[in-house]
């Protein structure tokens, strides 16, 4: 129930923090020194004059024990975060509640502002790791980070690195700004609590842990310098003055020490004594080691008096020109089962948002709506005419959008299995279909060349937008709903703006025509797939290309993005999906399918499925 403030020169108590009611989980000081802030499991957060021993101010808002605080840069706004959930943005002028962001699934163990107060990290005991802009409180992207609770967060002093830190004995340094995995920096051999990257450039990262000793990282090449262990400070890298361009330099670490209950805390005042480290020039990283699969969580379910065992899995569903659908475990790579239904080509896939179902379309002019956890059909939707091509869901999970040869696009109900409306206004085949986020838009391609984006709520064209030359073949909202992205037969990918309905630019570096685009997570970057048999990355900052996947000995058909934008599928004629590092753009593996491949499709997240009937036998390279 107290802090202590103590004199690292001396090793004397400086002062006691009395005032909390129960645990006190951690403590953070202003950036100029003046402030203290504590927060614990009493459901309170309190500002001390530390100095003067005096407690300023207390904040009270969260229903559960505080577990996090950290300062803004500019000390006039801190951000808590609670085992209730939810992560709250204090001004300390007024000493209201500035923002409320919500969107773990579980505790939030830790919270830190970026160096430039822009951006707001925080981890949960879900193993997410959420970039929040720090002033509107809107969630830029969510990093699948670690297999068990996430602890930690850290940003670098300078540049854009970040390091987070978890139960599965791991430290992650990402991009914070792509939300690309960097480097993942093993060598604790349990829990890690707690990261501090060191002041004033971030040249040295430092990690806790359950272990009982203190690591040292470089954190631009992922080496392990030292340890600090009960026998003292041990160093495992070793400069070389002649090959290093910098003097070895002794970087300094914090002088001012503070314990809060059981844990120890460190605040970056600069002084005392120092560990080596090695100069940053770093070349680029090698790809880290495949990341381990986690451990399936077992769910039981009564089935007829009987007890039914089933496991969480991420899916990946694959479709072609035999009418089959292939289900894959993605985190082992193989064959879970093949689905049967349609009994010619299959051209579209789409998961519902919470994964529960499956939807297929193709060349029998059917809809199907499969159960993913049993891997049963649950409902066909018939009412084309011609083969459907394109399939999406709706942020709400009800409503089915398909496409059609037709041309014509029919709004399906899912309780009712009845069609809501049908679109008649394209002149030519529909090629695409996409719902906006926000599940307010549709937008809608084809043959004709054309987009049409319609409002929902009443079923209102708002506008056509032109400028593809040949038949529009794919479509996606960006995560925001901001941008519409078009891919399209004339070999380029469009970049719109949704809300003025005109055109921002154009990706074209494709030798054919382009078959299947998707944002990624970070909505910064986008793909695209080409029938030139490659896919590619670009910026959409600078509008070009950073990454190219090539590989596949056939046209690519489709791609998907898992939803933490670490791998891409891409189905091929060739008859395999490839499934790509994004941060590497190396083929990680390649699965058989049997058959040119149409469609792939990520579950957004793992989902129940149950044991099925045995997978035809296929082969995984």
């Amino acid at each position: 129930m107290t802090a202590r403030i103590w004199d690292v020169a001396t090793g004397s108590e400086l002062h006691q923090l009395l005032g909390h009611l129960s645990q006190v989980t951690s403590v953070s000081f202003s950036p100029d020194g003046r402030w203290l802030a504590s927060s614990s499991w009493d459901k309170t957060i309190k500002i001390w004059d530390w100095a003067a021993a005096r407690e300023i101010l207390t904040l009270t808002g969260h229903t559960d024990g505080v577990s996090t605080v950290d300062f803004a840069p500019s000390g006039l706004m801190l951000a808590s975060g609670s085992e209730d959930g939810t992560i709250r943005v204090w001004d300390l002028e007024t000493g209201e509640e500035k923002l409320l962001l919500r969107g773990h699934a579980r505790e939030v163990c830790c919270v830190a502002f970026s160096h430039d107060g822009e951006s707001l990290a925080s981890a949960g005991g879900d193993g997410t790791v959420k970039i929040w802009d720090a002033g509107t409180g809107e969630e830029w992207f969510s990093l699948a980070a670690h297999s068990r609770v996430a602890t930690s967060v850290a940003f670098a002093p300078e540049g854009s690195l970040l390091a987070t830190a978890g139960w599965d004995q791991t430290i992650k340094i990402w991009n914070a700004i792509t939300g690309q995995l960097v480097h993942s920096l093993n060598g604790h051999k349990a829990e890690v609590t707690g990261l501090a990257f060191s002041p004033p450039g971030g040249k040295l990262l430092a990690s806790t842990a359950w272990d009982r000793t203190v690591r040292f990282w470089d954190p631009f090449t992922g080496e392990e310098i030292g340890q600090l262990t009960e026998q003292g400070i041990q160093t495992r890298k070793t400069v070389n003055p002649r090959t290093t361009p910098m003097p070895m330099q002794r970087p300094t670490l914090p002088a001012q020490v503070i314990t809060a209950a059981t844990a120890a805390v460190v605040a970056n005042v600069p002084e005392a004594t120092s560990l080596p480290r090695v100069p940053v020039a770093p070349p680029l990283p090698p790809p880290p080691p495949p990341i381990p699969a986690r451990e399936p969580v077992v769910v039981i379910e009564a089935r007829n008096g009987q007890h039914e065992p089933r496991s969480e899995k991420v899916i990946l569903a694959s479709a072609g020109v035999d009418g089959s659908i292939a289900l894959w475990d993605v985190a082992a790579h193989t064959r879970l089962t093949t689905l049967k239904g349609h009994d010619r080509d299959v051209f579209a896939l789409a998961f519902s948002p919470e994964g529960r179902f499956l939807i297929s379309g193709g060349l029998d002019g059917n809809v199907r709506l499969c159960d993913v956890a049993s891997g049963k059909d649950r409902f066909t939707f018939q009412g084309h005419s011609g083969d459907v091509t394109s399939l999406a869901f709706n942020r709400d999970g009800r409503t089915i959008a398909s496409g059609s040869w037709d041309m014509s696009v029919r709004l399906w109900d899912i309780p009712t299995g009845s069609c809501k409306a049908t679109l008649t206004t394209h002149r030519g085949a529909v090629a695409a279909v996409a719902f906006s986020p926000d599940g307010k838009l549709l937008a809608t391609a084809g043959w004709d060349k054309v987009i049409k984006v319609w409002e929902l709520d009443g079923m209102r064209e708002r506008f056509t937008l032109r400028g593809h030359e040949k038949t529009v073949s794919s479509l996606a909202f960006s995560p925001d709903g901001h941008w519409l992205l078009s891919g399209s037969w004339d070999r380029s990918a469009k970049l719109w703006d949704v809300n003025a309905g005109s055109q921002i630019t154009v990706l074209a570096d494709h030798a054919l025509a382009v078959s299947a685009v998707s944002f990624l997570p970070d909505g910064r970057r986008a793909v695209t797939a080409s029938w030139d048999k490659t896919a590619k990355v670009w910026d959409l900052t600078t509008r070009m290309v950073i990454r190219v996947m090539s590989g596949h000995a056939d046209s690519l058909r489709g791609l998907a993005v898992s939803s933490e934008g670490a791998t891409l599928a891409t189905a091929s004629f060739d008859g395999t999906i490839g499934l790509w590092d994004l941060l590497y753009s190396r083929e990680r593996v390649t699965l058989a399918h049997g058959g040119k491949v149409h469609a792939v499709a990520y579950s957004p997240h793992a989902v129940p499925v149950s044991k099925y009937e045995p997978a035809e036998s296929v082969t995984a390279k």
